[in-house]
């Protein structure tokens, strides 16, 4: 844990010291590599001008985030500009944290499903085999990489959304993996109501949770619960911005 705490305090910093460098943050932000008309920081500021003279953020089709995103950050930013930066750091350890978690739990249970079938294994084979070791090593590594990355990095500094799609897929797997179902489909709701393409993954949802719940409803129980998730989020939009431009408008 001391070494998680470290890595994770290195990549919080790193966050912070780039963040005071507003040159090289506008500099990120502006990049087509990091940023698109549907994630930059600047849609977001547009939309934020919108929301303070219409309902709908999408007016002019200027603004082509979400409705529920667009509010969460300019409530934010009403308060205080400063918890914005803090909010995409933030976003990123849970991500991170996310990420670990699922590592571990993943690892724990194929090499308790290892031990139970070890019999069945050919000889010769334990070079291969997951040690305990890899339990604690590995969800390590993937925390470093991803906290570390240079991608995930800009990422942040720039401020763009996609640092909410990352959040929303890192807690979808670590869900996954613990066999949550309805926590499991509201992150992929979540994910597929910021960007629509993750949609693909709820063949991946029903295929784990009747896997691992090993009865036939899990499959009936993931379609529903991820179906009314996205109904809810909808129907938020709707009362929101009293149309339902978000869901075409990205």
């Amino acid at each position: 844990m001391s070494k998680l705490l470290f890595v994770l305090s290195c990549g919080v910093l790193l966050r912070a010291w780039l963040l005071q460098l507003k040159d090289l943050t506008t500099w990120i932000s502006k990049r087509p590599e990091i940023s698109t008309p549907q994630t930059s920081w600047n849609r977001l500021i547009e939309g934020f001008t919108i929301s303070k003279y219409s309902s709908n953020v999408h007016e002019g089709d200027s603004y082509h985030g979400s409705t529920l995103l667009s509010s969460l950050l300019l409530h934010l930013h009403t308060m205080s500009p400063i918890v914005i930066p803090f909010i995409f750091i933030v976003c990123d350890v849970v991500a991170t944290l996310a990420l670990y978690n699922f590592a571990k739990t993943f690892l724990r249970k194929e090499l308790e499903d290892q031990n139970n079938h070890k019999e069945m294994l050919a000889t010769g084979v334990d070079s291969i085999l997951l040690k305990n070791h890899h339990v604690n090593n590995v969800p390590m590594l993937i925390a470093t990489v991803y906290i570390l990355n240079p991608f995930t990095i800009v990422t942040c500094v720039s401020q763009s959304s996609v640092a909410f799609n990352n959040l929303f897929l890192a807690l979808f797997t670590s869900q996954l993996v613990a066999g949550n179902i309805l926590t499991t489909t509201l992150f992929l709701a979540l994910a597929t109501y910021e960007t629509f393409y993750p949609i693909q993954l709820i063949t991946v949802a029903v295929l784990c949770m009747h896997k691992y719940k090993e009865t036939s409803g899990a499959l009936i129980k993931t379609l529903v619960c991820f179906t009314m998730w996205m109904v809810v989020l909808f129907g938020v939009s709707y009362l929101q911005e009293g149309a339902l431009d978000s869901i075409f408008a990205h």
